[in-house]
Formats: C-alpha cells, sequence, structure tokens
C-alpha cells in the first residue's frame, strides 16, 4: 500500500504550493504549476473514469475471433505475432460495446441491468457486479458466487496463486472478469469495494493489465476509492495505454493528493506532455517533503535530462512508465522484479532481446504472462538466413531460450511444411526439457493448424498428436491418427503412440489400440528403454488421475469447505479452492486428486482433465 505522506510534509507541500501560485501571480512562474493538477493531454484518450448510469458501458475482452472452447476463452494467451523487432502492442483497436439497460430502478435503490443484474446504486457503493464477460462470451454465469459469503471469497482470492498451468490460469482470468451477482455481504454494508480490489490484484498479478482495463472501465466513480483508481492508472500504465492515463490522473489527484502515488504519477503526465518546468518543479516539492521513492525522482530527472538513468531494481508501475518513455529498458535489474510486473517488463523498448527471452520464459513458468508475449519475445531475437535454414543444427549449439527462439522463428518462416514440421518438432522437445512445454504448446497451435495432417508428414504424427492433445486440441488430435492409419503405421510411429496411452485416456478419448491396460503400457514403455520405477511412479501418477477425472474417485478425503462447494455447487467457490489445492497439492497425489475430482463434479470437466495430463507430462510422461 502507498505510503501516507506526513502533516509536517503535506504543510509544506501547501505553504510551497501557496508560494508558487503567488510569484505566478507577479508573472515569473509557470501558470500551469499553480494548478493541480497541471493541464493533461486530452487528444482522444479512452475514458477510464466513467460517470452516470453504471449499466452504460461494457468493454469487450481483447481477441474476439479466438477460438470458442469451454476452457480457454477469452484466451489472452492464445495468437501470436512475430514481429521482426519489438513492437508492443498499442491497445488502441479495441471496440466499445453498449449494454442496454433494459430495466427500471427497484424499490430498494438498485438498477436492474441485462439479464437480472441488481446494480447497488447506494451512497459510496461500488457496482461489483460488473464483468467483461457475461455467460455466453466466455463468464462463468451470473450465479458463480450464489451461496458463498462475501468475507470468505475476499479471503480466497487475496490468498490466492499464480497458477503455472495455462488452463489453470485461463479458467482463473475467466472468473475474474465474469459478470455475476456478488456473494452475500456476511450481514454487512460498509460501501468498500473489497471484492473489486480483490478481481484487480489478482489480475494485475497475472499481467492481465488490458484485461483489468476492460474490467475497471466499467465502474462508474471508480476514483473515489484510492486503491481502485491507482490500480486503474496502474492497469493502464502497464498496458500500455498513456494517453488514457493522464485524464485519470487529474481526476483523482484532487481526491487523494496526501497519497505519496498521485504526486508522482502527476509529474509523470507532466514529463509525458512536455511540461518540463512543472514536472522540475514537481520533483523538487517532493523531495523537500520527504518523498522517499527515489528511484522514481531519479527517474524523473533523467527524463527530463538531468543525470544519467539510474540501474533500477524492483521498479513500480511509474518506474516501467519512465523506463519505457525513455525506451530505456536496458536499465532494468531483472533482480528484485515483482512477479506483478514482468510481463510489462518483458515488452520494455530498449531490453536486450536475450534478456527479454530469458523474462519471457520465467514469467511463462510463473504463470503471470499472457502467453502471446512468449512468442512475440521469441520473435524479436536476430538470426541470420543461415541459421534459420539451418535452425535445428544452429540450435544445438545455442543455449536454452536463444535455441528456443530460433526454432520458434524458423518453424514460423519456413515455406516447406517438412522444415515446419522439423523445427516444431525441435522446439517442442526443448521445451519439455526447459519445462515449458504446457506453455509453448499452446503458442505453436496457429503453425500446426497451418501444417495439417498430410501423408508426407505422418512422421510428425506423434509430435502433432501430443502438442494437439495438450491444447485440448482433441479433433485435430484424432485427425493426424486417422492420418497414420489410413497411411499404415511403421513400428515406430505405433510405438510412439502407444507412449502417449495415458493422455489420450485422461483425455476420454479412443487410444489408438483398444483394449490396451495401464499394465500393457507400463511394459511396452519400458521395452523402449524406460526406467522401471520410473514407469511404476508413472503409472500410480496415471491411475490417480484417470480416476479423478473419469468420476471414479469421491471427494472424501478433501477439505470439508472444499466437500460442501461442491456439494452445494458453490462455482466460483469450488474453482477457487480447488486451484490453491492443486497449487499446494502438486507433490500430494491425494490432494491433487481431489482437486481435480472437484473442477469435474463442478462441471468443469474439461479444464480437469487437460489439468491432469499436464500434471503427468510434468512428472516426465
Amino acid at each position: 500500500m502507498p505510503a501516507e505522506a506526513n502533516p509536517d510534509a503535506a504543510g509544506l507541500s501547501r505553504l510551497l504550493h501557496g508560494a508558487r501560485c503567488l510569484v505566478a501571480a507577479a508573472g515569473v512562474a509557470i501558470v500551469a504549476a499553480c494548478f493541480a493538477p497541471a493541464v493533461l493531454a486530452q487528444d482522444g484518450p479512452r475514458d477510464l473514469f466513467p460517470q452516470g448510469n453504471s449499466g452504460q458501458s461494457e468493454r469487450s475482452t481483447p481477441r474476439e475471433g479466438t477460438r470458442q472452447d469451454s476452457w480457454s476463452l477469452p484466451d489472452s494467451d492464445q495468437g501470436t505475432r512475430s514481429p521482426d523487432s519489438w513492437q508492443a502492442p498499442s491497445g488502441t483497436e479495441r471496440r466499445d460495446r453498449v449494454i442496454p439497460d433494459d430495466g427500471d430502478g427497484t424499490a430498494d435503490g438498485r438498477t436492474r441491468l441485462r439479464g437480472g443484474i441488481l446494480v447497488d446504486e447506494l451512497e459510496d457503493s461500488f457496482p461489483e457486479t460488473l464483468g467483461p464477460l457475461a455467460a455466453g462470451d466466455g463468464g462463468l454465469g451470473l450465479d458463480l458466487w450464489r451461496g458463498s459469503q462475501r468475507g470468505e471469497i475476499i479471503r480466497l482470492l487475496n490468498s490466492q496463486p499464480r497458477p503455472s498451468s495455462p488452463v489453470a490460469r485461463g479458467l482463473l482470468r475467466r472468473l475474474l472478469l465474469s459478470s455475476a451477482q456478488p456473494p452475500a455481504a456476511d450481514g454487512r454494508r460498509d460501501g468498500q469495494p473489497d471484492l473489486l480490489i480483490e478481481r484487480a490484484r489478482l489480475l494485475l498479478a497475472l499481467g492481465e493489465y488490458e484485461n483489468l482495463v476492460n474490467l475497471l472501465v466499467q465502474i462508474p466513480g471508480l476514483e473515489r476509492s484510492s486503491e481502485l483508481a491507482r490500480l486503474q492508472v496502474e492497469a493502464a500504465l502497464l498496458a500500455q495505454e498513456p494517453d488514457a492515463v493522464c485524464p485519470m490522473v487529474r481526476r483523482a489527484l484532487s481526491l487523494h493528493r496526501s497519497r505519496e502515488f498521485w504526486p508522482k504519477a502527476q509529474i509523470y503526465c507532466q514529463i509525458r506532455n512536455g511540461e518540463d518546468s512543472a514536472a522540475s518543479i514537481g520533483i523538487g516539492l517532493q523531495r523537500e517533503v520527504g518523498n522517499s521513492d527515489t528511484t522514481f525522482l531519479n527517474l524523473a530527472d533523467a527524463a527530463l535530462g538531468v543525470g544519467e538513468v539510474p540501474r533500477i531494481s524492483g521498479p513500480s508501475a511509474l518506474d516501467l512508465a519512465l523506463l519505457r518513455q525513455m525506451q530505456a529498458g536496458s536499465a532494468l535489474v531483472s533482480d528484485g522484479l515483482s512477479a506483478d510486473f514482468m510481463a510489462a517488463a518483458v515488452t520494455l523498448p530498449g531490453l536486450e532481446a536475450e534478456r527479454r527471452v530469458d523474462l519471457a520464459e520465467e514469467a511463462a513458468r510463473r504463470g503471470v504472462l499472457p502467453l502471446r508475449l512468449l512468442g512475440e519475445a521469441y520473435g524479436a531475437l536476430s538470426f541470420t538466413d543461415s541459421d534459420l535454414r539451418n535452425a535445428t543444427g544452429r540450435a544445438a549449439e545455442l543455449d536454452g531460450g536463444e535455441a528456443r527462439a530460433l526454432l520458434y522463428q524458423a518453424m514460423r518462416r519456413a515455406n516447406a511444411p517438412e522444415a515446419r514440421g522439423e523445427a516444431l518438432r525441435a522446439l517442442l522437445e526443448s521445451a519439455a526439457e526447459a519445462g515449458l512445454e504446457p506453455q509453448v504448446t499452446q503458442i505453436v497451435q496457429p503453425v500446426l493448424e497451418r501444417i495439417g495432417p498430410e501423408p508426407a508428414l505422418s512422421w510428425l504424427a506423434p509430435t502433432a498428436v501430443r502438442a494437439a492433445l495438450l491444447a485440448g486440441r482433441f479433433e485435430m488430435a484424432n485427425a493426424w491418427v486417422q492420418l497414420l492409419q489410413r497411411n499404415g503405421n511403421t513400428a515406430e510411429a505405433r510405438g510412439e503412440l502407444a507412449s502417449l496411452w495415458p493422455l489420450f485416456r485422461l483425455a476420454g478419448m479412443e487410444e489408438p489400440e483398444v483394449g490396451m491396460t495401464a499394465t500393457d503400457w507400463a511394459e511396452r514403455r519400458v521395452s523402449r528403454g524406460a526406467g522401471r520405477e520410473e514407469t511404476r511412479s508413472l503409472q500410480r501418477l496415471y491411475e490417480s488421475l484417470q480416476a479423478s477425472v473419469s468420476g471414479a474417485a469421491g471427494l472424501d478425503t478433501a477439505s470439508a469447505q472444499l466437500r460442501r462447494a461442491v456439494r452445494e455447487d458453490r462455482r466460483g467457490e469450488g474453482i477457487l479452492l480447488s486451484l490453491r489445492t492443486l497449487d499446494q497439492g502438486q507433490g500430494s497425489a491425494r490432494g491433487r486428486g481431489d482437486a481435480l475430482t472437484a473442477l469435474s463434479q463442478l462441471g468443469f470437466s474439461r479444464e480437469a482433465r487437460l489439468l491432469a495430463m499436464h500434471a503427468l507430462v510434468g512428472r516426465g510422461l
């Protein structure tokens, strides 16, 4: 939480401000310094503090054209760009959509919106029902929180881990963005937007800056809450929408000037708008009143041409915005970087391409990166034409992320399907070794679709089947299996497909060799050179996972709260408990099984199956 300015500092600030205004009246000071805040840019920024009826505007989530399936939408992880040089998304092409207000006010001071949602209009309250995702657009339904208590949901959101699995991350993102009636208020009404704040904080922590903007843009009067207003400004900064920031700062500044964040945000806006003299005065004033954030003040000086750009460790959102303004990403020190800001750091101009890749991969592993940014980071490295033509051979000579970037680019740029397939196979093998297979599997799907199951690519079928299964593209996986069956399985292809038998079973698909048992699979795996103890361990894990996702397992060993949430169909609460149990139960087969069983019984069997598959792959399948 931002530190409060002390009373003496606030008094000194007022005295200095008054002195500047008297000087300005004599005609020797900058007029802008007399007014708080300074004149800020108004050239068409989005109004992220809407006024008036809460039901008048709803934002669509980014990437509306992505494939609609039950577990991945709205998916900021899917879809990739491969720029030749780094160019972060501008965020200026989003489309607004209007939700009509089709109801009259109710007797208790609430407004009825589309679908019967009741939105509070009481004084000092916030419409926590709102979210960019309706049920038909990937949302989880208006009754998401039915039966749950507000305080408990806030506690769960506050303690929720950042899921490394793209599937778990996608499910959590959908929950946070869903339009849903808030949970019961625990018998009290204090007007505080705790639920909104926790949703916003968690979206920020996931690196979902654009989606956070899409959530908060719907909230009227948001600037009344210093915390929500700050999250809104930070989201717009991190989502690279600087033109929208300064009008927001202007509105919030008069309400929250005593908080340390807002004078710094004003200085940022003055620098951005070319008001160097006003910014310089503001920097000096903040030093005089004892602002402890010397990192920001030194950065702001550097942005005005005073001194060198300092090395920055543990930057804030405002620090990152100034580094972006100066295109000085090279000044960022990775040590101490908050996971909340990793996704923003990945897109900094001036950051060395190799560091960008390393940072993107680490953020992807930790579940705090929209995966399209991983593909963009891979695409930003420069390679010679010779390297790209001989990508698989050259990649063997390179280290980790650089090798994967080369293979990724070669896969996307190759004209011949055979060359694409070779690079794809090598990339996925490298990703598996680096613990990034589920993440990289997601970003290669567009290329895998372009390749398609062709007879000349039968050798690629096992790789394509595995990638399609892990991404939940079961129809695509089946098409590659049918290709092999039509064109005659070789012994090698049969063996590789047989090794994937547990994935077919966990996916609920018919396996290529009907009648095979877990014991048969284990024996074949050992015969192909795998260790017997390792294989037995995988077999036990598979059998546990299969029982959980097929409905054969119960919840007898689960916590009482999780059992109650499932029994009473408290879907939102059950999802949060399951994802937390899954994270905490990575070393516990029982905990993992309880989480997957709960998700299946709550209606998220597809997600549970994919999570089970990823758990098995993560253990070495």
